[in-house]
């Protein structure tokens, strides 16, 4: 699962040293969200605690991820079938080939 991605993302700095040291190859691609803090985990608090960490984890992954494709542009991607056909579903999955998603 931390062989291929590009950038593997962590909530505590616990998260990354597990990580490094199931996958010692992904240490260079395998940072804490928030280098600066944990992001703390809300189990066991009510619901609003819950709330504010989805909202800072929706901050911090769009931030990593704007960082990441300024360094790192995408290619122009070619038009595809329109959202929501079958073959882009079949796409969306990896189907090798996708004109089969009706026949299943």
């Amino acid at each position: 699962m931390c062989a291929d991605p590009e950038m593997v993302y962590c909530m505590t700095s616990a998260h990354r040293d597990t990580v490094i040291a199931l996958a010692p190859d992904a240490a260079d691609r395998t940072i804490c969200l928030d280098p600066g803090a944990d992001v703390p985990d809300p189990a066991g608090q009510p619901l609003d605690a819950y709330r504010d960490c989805a909202n800072h984890l929706r901050t911090l992954i769009r931030s990593h991820l704007n960082e990441h494709h300024q360094h790192h542009p995408q290619p122009a991607r070619t038009p595809g079938p329109p959202s929501g056909s079958p073959k882009a579903a079949a796409a969306d999955v990896g189907d090798p080939d996708p004109t089969t998603a009706d026949l299943r």
